[in-house]
């Protein structure tokens, strides 16, 4: 399911068996996806992750939103077009 961290992590041992180049990756879990995550990295998986971040040095990538920056354009809209 979309919250199984360990059917997740069980899908990054299947790569490392399968010796992949790179995965793309989404954590379920930050802290539980990170041990595998840095197994992968050991077996020369490249790691990029995207939204959702995993505990690891070994991410060399990450793709996502600056939630804190939309946050600030999102006042400065409010502000500007509704003056509040």
């Amino acid at each position: 399911g979309e919250e199984d961290y360990e059917a997740q992590n069980e899908m990054i041992d299947r790569a490392i068996r399968e010796q992949v180049d790179a995965l793309l990756f989404s954590a379920i879990d930050f802290e539980k996806n990170a041990e595998a995550i840095d197994r992968a990295a050991k077996a020369g998986i490249r790691i990029v992750v995207v939204d959702s971040p995993v505990n690891s040095e070994a991410v060399e990538c990450y793709i996502g939103t600056d939630n804190y920056e939309a946050g600030w354009q999102e006042k400065k809209c409010l502000v500007i077009r509704w003056k509040i």
